[in-house]
């Protein structure tokens, strides 16, 4: 066959230069895209079916690195190349998925790196993160499938069938970790299965596709061991692809509370879920700062106390650089309380915060102005 002028290799970190190498060869230049955390190349591939066979491409020196199974073509090319790193294109923007969801795995998995969203975070306000909290006792199935969480089951059931009647047209899908979940909610949803455009199945299922909307049933709580917990609370992999699958909605159903004891990345779901909670709760206008924040590698406290002061959020970038930010209702403010934020702001400052005020209306519409303000105060 001839040669191409460009061989580009998408989600290289699942695939193998072996398996790879006679697409490579026939290509003038090689793009190889990808990203470190996605879940690793063939998992459980024997080592013989993956190695170069030097003896019939008479291969006399192969570095290790090129040879071996175990290495994904997106780690061997990074480790190939003499360029210097400055010179690899980094992708910073994302043209796809709600600013949201954007927000939430780039907290979880990428926190304090700049991730930006090409959609505006107040723009898009019919889907984004929701969250159902199910208090629950996670069990053994008796089949021998691992741990099964029906209070959860249930719960899911119930928010797939109201999307399905809401969204007859929307694609979904269903992420649990555990064989014994997915076989019970494919169990209780055949009907909507069967039908098409209901996907009910492990993490791995998902990779490379997307969905408008995804519900996460990680089914976590009380009553599983400590294995079991620890094997989906510090996997990566498996939230690199629960959290990105989601075009439109992302819905978690799990106990938050219980979520909150882990140690990882259960907790720092769950973390960032009540903040949401708060958020929409006592300052609404206040949610779309929020996202674009983290979308900026800024992890802000979400209603802290700063003394006897409690704000909407909270930024400290070093010293000199505490931002306390208040977002104020639409309306205009009487004498009295013009009295009482001056009293505010000189409060905080002694605490070594620098007070911004910012109004709702503005914010709901579009928050880069804040942010580019908050940018520039912190250098």
């Amino acid at each position: 066959p001839g040669l191409f002028d460009l061989v580009v290799i998408d989600d290289a970190p699942r695939a193998t230069l072996t398996r790879l190498l006679p697409a490579i060869i026939r290509g003038r230049s090689l793009a190889v895209a990808g990203d470190a955390r996605t879940t690793p190349a063939q998992p459980g591939m024997p080592a013989s079916g993956g190695s170069v066979p030097r003896d019939r491409f008479r291969v006399d020196e192969c570095p290790p690195r090129l040879a071996s199974a175990g290495r994904d073509l997106f780690h061997v090319t990074l480790e190939s190349l003499k360029c210097p790193p400055k010179d690899r294109i980094v992708l910073g923007h994302s043209y796809r998925g709600h600013p949201e969801i954007l927000a939430l795995w780039g907290r979880l998995l990428y926190p304090y790196q700049p991730l930006h969203s090409a959609v505006t975070a107040g723009s898009r306000r019919d889907g984004g993160v929701r969250i159902v909290d199910v208090p629950a006792t996670a069990e053994p199935m008796p089949s021998g499938s691992p741990w099964c969480n029906l209070a959860e089951v249930a719960e899911v059931v119930a928010q797939v069938r109201d999307l399905r009647r809401r969204a007859p047209e929307s694609s979904l899908g269903v992420i649990t970790p555990f064989a014994g979940q997915r076989d019970r909610l494919r169990a209780e949803l055949q009907d909507l299965e069967a039908g098409g455009r209901l996907t009910i199945d492990l993490p791995g299922v998902f990779q490379g596709g997307e969905w408008d909307v995804i519900v996460f049933s990680p089914a976590v709580a009380r009553g599983m061991s400590a294995d079991a917990r620890r094997e989906v609370d510090a996997s990566p992999d498996l939230f690199a692809i629960a959290l990105t699958r989601a075009r439109e909605a992302l819905y978690l159903v799990a106990d938050v509370e219980f979520c909150l004891e882990q140690e990882y990345l259960l907790r720092e779901l769950a973390a960032h879920c009540q903040d949401l909670c708060r958020l929409r709760q006592d300052s609404p206008d206040a949610e779309g700062l929020f996202t674009s924040m983290i979308l900026e590698g800024w992890i802000p406290k979400v209603q802290p106390c700063i003394g006897d002061i409690r704000v909407d959020l909270a930024l400290e970038g070093g010293p000199g650089r505490q931002l306390a930010i208040e977002v104020e209702a639409d309306g205009v403010a009487s004498r009295g309380d013009v009295s009482r934020a001056r009293a505010r702001e000189a409060y905080l400052e002694c605490m070594g915060f620098r007070l911004l005020r910012l109004k709702g209306a503005p914010l709901r519409e579009d928050p880069s102005p804040a942010i580019d303000w908050i940018r520039s105060l912190l250098g």
